[in-house]
């Protein structure tokens, strides 16, 4: 990041300041290495002629490296002089940028303070409407709470007398099976009877056709078969007592057929 900011600080520029500063001391030490030996000569050997033309080279030689120094110098200073430009035009790059940034955060965080007001509000409309609705059911539930108290009972004694009914519709069935069963059995008994009378008859008829209590057996075995005819027709009448029962037992169901129906339409209209 900073090599991004400062990019006038890079390693190869360090290098190059450094060997620039090892070249600048360098040359100081050789001026001032020949100044020392331009004074030691001219102390040693006054107004010699071979001394005074060491001397002036000497002297030339110092006086060049003397320009060589202020050249140095001087394209230093131009170095450091772009290097601070350099500087100077980053920072001015930094801070720009990082003004954008602050301005760019602060728009933002408007931004998102904006966002959270508006869904706290809309948080706030929405537990308002759940809490609205919550209170139109529970007064919608109180309201319709007798009502469908009054049908779960009428349905549940409708349940009950319905199995009421079943119960006593099963014991009369029963019973009906009961006496249908006893009735046959009885007349079966007496056709059975009637059977072994009529044999006897024959068998009298034929042996004691002449004998004079023919016609009294013969009276009783017509009573014996007007009794069989009356017990034939009381197994008629139980049949017909039958055959009303369970056309009545066929018109209670068909009522408790119906009067479930209307409950259980009663019901669905109330849900």
């Amino acid at each position: 990041m900073f090599d991004c900011l400062f990019p006038c600080l890079r390693p190869d520029d360090l290098e190059h300041g450094c060997s620039q500063d090892v070249a600048l001391a360098v040359l100081l030490d050789q001026a001032f290495r020949i100044r020392e030996e331009v004074a030691a000569g001219l102390q040693s050997k006054r107004g010699s002629v071979q001394v005074e033309a060491v001397s002036r080279k000497l002297l030339e030689s110092h006086i060049l490296t003397i320009t060589r120094i202020v050249k140095q110098l001087s394209s230093d200073m131009q170095v450091y002089e772009w290097q601070i430009t350099q500087r100077d035009s980053v920072t001015s790059l930094t801070t720009a940028a990082v003004q954008n940034l602050d301005q760019k955060s602060m728009a933002s965080i408007g931004d998102l303070r904006g966002r959270v007001a508006r869904y706290t509000q809309s948080e706030v409309k929405r537990s308002l409407s759940i809490a609205e609705q919550k209170d139109q059911g529970i007064g919608i539930i109180q309201m319709k709470k007798p009502s469908l108290k009054v049908r779960v009972v009428s349905f549940f004694f409708s349940r009950w007398c319905i199995c009421r009914m079943s119960g006593e519709i099963k014991k009369v069935s029963e019973q009906t099976d009961l006496l249908r069963k006893w009735t046959e059995q009885q007349l079966n008994a007496h056709v059975q009877t009637l059977a072994q009378s009529s044999v006897q008859l024959r068998s009298l008829l034929q042996d004691k056709m002449a004998e004079s209590r023919l016609s009294e057996r013969v009276l009783a075995l017509e009573g014996r078969v007007e009794r069989c005819e009356g017990r034939r027709s009381q197994t008629d009448e139980l049949k017909h007592c039958e055959a009303k029962l369970s056309r009545r037992m066929t018109s209670v169901e068909n009522g408790v057929h119906q009067q479930l129906q209307l409950l259980k339409q009663e019901y669905h209209t109330g849900e």
